[in-house]
């Protein structure tokens, strides 16, 4: 993935190295957050799930607009201006 590319190297601010990581760590977290609804059946929980996913969807956005404010480029990829 490139988000984990973009974490390994070395050249990297600690900054962006600092943000890539929380974006991989909820990439990660929702990842399981979907997996959980194989298992669950109660209203209650699938809720708090849901509200979990959105919960993490919004602070994966707040971060991938924190990157574009700042100019974060991924390797192999233009500037999004």
């Amino acid at each position: 993935m490139i988000l984990e590319k973009f974490a390994r190297m070395k050249t990297v601010p600690n900054e962006k190295k600092e943000i890539i990581s929380m974006m991989t760590k909820i990439n990660n977290d929702l990842e399981c957050l979907h997996k959980s609804f194989d298992f669950v059946t109660d209203e209650m929980i699938i809720d708090s799930l849901i509200y979990e996913i959105m919960s993490l969807q919004k602070r994966y956005g707040y971060y991938l607009k924190l990157c574009k404010e700042k100019g974060f480029v991924a390797d192999g990829f233009d500037k999004i201006s």
